[in-house]
């Protein structure tokens, strides 16, 4: 949903028919993936501290 909304620019109703879903899921399906992509800094650093020993 991410990728056809965001990136290749679909409305959210064109991601739900290529999908096969309601809008309604389009929405909250997006949110919650948004919310999970959505890195506290201290984490990143600490990811990026450790990547680089």
């Amino acid at each position: 949903m991410i990728v056809l909304h965001y990136f290749e620019g679909r409305t959210l109703a064109q991601v739900a028919e290529i999908v096969g879903c309601s809008l309604g899921a389009v929405k909250s399906q997006l949110g919650r993936a948004l919310t999970r992509l959505r890195v506290d800094p201290d984490i990143q650093t600490m990811t990026l501290e450790r990547t680089s020993r």
